[in-house]
């Protein structure tokens, strides 16, 4: 039988330093995921658009609150509200950011109809 050769101390070290991190890097990416999986993320503040005015056949929506108008979204349209600053409401529209007048929305619970497979999970 053959005599295994000893590792140099060195070597030894990198091996022990080697498993050490290995293992720091497993914990690592359980932890960081573990969280996600277990994670009841909030359901969105949805509105549903219940005014247009009389200049325009679809509610008017602006990009600044004291902006222009941008464009203009359709009535019973229901929306993510992100945030109300004073008497507007920003919401996400077409993946971007935009400003409606609070007063045009009405909470909702659920969407007349939800499309999306992901967004079923939380109505």
């Amino acid at each position: 039988m053959e005599k295994q050769l000893e590792m140099a101390q060195s070597g030894k070290s990198w091996c022990t330093w080697s498993r050490f991190f290995s293992v720091v890097l497993l914990v690592c990416m359980v932890l960081n995921l573990v969280p996600v999986a277990g994670q009841n993320t909030a359901k969105p503040m949805l509105y549903k658009v219940t005014y247009t005015t009389k200049d325009h056949t679809e509610t008017p929506y602006r990009a600044k609150t004291d902006g222009p108008i941008v464009g203009e979204v359709l009535k019973s349209q229901v929306y993510e509200v992100i945030t109300f600053e004073g008497d507007w409401a920003k919401i996400k529209h077409r993946g971007g950011e935009y400003y409606l007048y609070k007063k045009r929305l009405e909470k909702v619970d659920k969407p007349d109809v939800v499309a999306s497979p992901w967004a079923k999970e939380w109505f």
